[in-house]
């Protein structure tokens, strides 16, 4: 909250985002959560590990019915479900290679994703892929992540830098990038606050964070960032939300 607020409320930005770097210190110093390794994606969304913060139960092993739909539901197939061979959508190219540049290491492009730069429905995307039965009613079910720590290291790096901290904000950055086998952090090639945001796209994507990202920060007006982006008049004049009915009754 303190992040979004920062985002609109421009006098008080240094206030929400010392505040919101502080939060995120004291979860990091408090011992209570880690980091799993991108091997063990499937019990990460499976729920309940040390990595999750707050998430919503979807487990039918639990007794849930919900027919909650995940992205993995609409972008995966046969063997992972019983669907054929191509998934009902797929990230675009361009997206991928601009998420994850084919020439740079990174183990969630290589684990989470099939075919990633194909474009086109033979793609499919395993970061939640948790099925209940394959062979029937392939409902998933990958708990709702609502919260967890890599995103808690990824703002309160944004939080930092925004507030001077660089070395401590860099340290929160490559704490994540560490966990995907990605490059460290080099000061020399990347500007910092880049650096942060698309690693939020990395790290989180399928999760509903980008495109409240991408409004927060201001880049949903920037055409160089932004595929489907607003002009600043959309944007003050609501484009970023929800449309409301003007219509009576």
């Amino acid at each position: 909250m303190n992040m979004w607020a920062a985002g609109f409320d421009k006098s008080n930005q240094s206030r929400y985002w010392q505040d919101a770097a502080q939060k995120c210190a004291a979860i990091k110093n408090s011992g209570e959560f880690e980091l799993l390794p991108i091997e063990e994606s499937k019990r990460l969304f499976k729920g309940k590990t040390k990595e999750s913060i707050f998430e919503f139960e979807l487990n039918r092993n639990y007794g849930n019915l919900s027919r909650y739909v995940n992205l993995g539901q609409w972008m995966t197939h046969s063997p992972i479900v019983n669907y054929g061979a191509n998934s009902d959508l797929f990230f675009t190219a361009p997206l991928m290679e601009r998420i994850y540049p084919p020439n740079l290491p990174d183990k969630r492009r290589d684990t989470w994703f099939y075919l990633p730069y194909i474009n086109n429905q033979t793609f499919m995307f395993l970061k939640q892929i948790n099925v209940a039965d394959p062979t029937g009613d392939w409902i998933f079910e990958d708990n709702l992540m609502i919260f967890r720590y890599a995103d808690v290291l990824l703002l309160g790096a944004e939080a930092l830098a925004n507030s001077g901290n660089n070395t401590e904000a860099i340290n929160m950055l490559n704490m994540v990038r560490t966990r995907a086998g990605a490059n460290l952090y080099n000061p020399g090639t990347e500007n910092l606050s880049d650096a942060i945001f698309w690693e939020r796209q990395k790290e989180l994507i399928g999760e509903g964070h980008r495109w409240y990202d991408f409004v927060r920060t201001g880049r949903v007006t920037d055409p160089n960032q932004a595929i489907t982006y607003l002009t600043q008049e959309q944007f003050d004049r609501g484009a970023w939300t929800w449309p409301i009915d003007q219509r009576p009754g």
